[in-house]
């Protein structure tokens, strides 16, 4: 910010003027310089992992929304696949019945003419 560098030209135009001296306020301010220089070293490897992980984010989420459409479209397909097998066993019970009863009829039909 404006303040924060203002401080610093200031800071630095007092340490340039104390000429060379080591003493309490230069190694303060050294150190924060150096802490400031780190934080913002560590702030740019932050940014570039957020921008890599919500590559990855976004990437995984486009691929499950694909893969939950397809399960999707797959249970339809399924649940419809069921309900013509329902119908078909519900046509087949009907023929099974039918057919034993005519098998029933011709065992009596049989045992009638012997």
């Amino acid at each position: 910010s404006r303040s924060a560098a203002a401080l610093e030209r200031a800071w630095d135009k007092e340490l340039d003027s104390t000429s060379g001296k080591d003493t309490p306020i230069t190694r303060v301010v050294n150190l924060l310089k150096t802490m400031t220089q780190q934080l913002e070293k560590d702030m740019d490897q932050d940014e570039a992992l957020y921008k890599e992980l919500a590559c990855w984010c976004n990437n995984g989420k486009y691929e499950k929304k694909e893969a939950i459409k397809a399960s999707e479209a797959k249970i339809e397909e399924l649940q419809a696949t069921i309900e013509s097998f329902g119908a078909s066993s519900s046509e087949l019970s009907t023929q099974i019945k039918e057919l034993e009863a005519q098998v029933a009829a011709d065992k009596k039909a049989l045992a009638e003419a012997t």
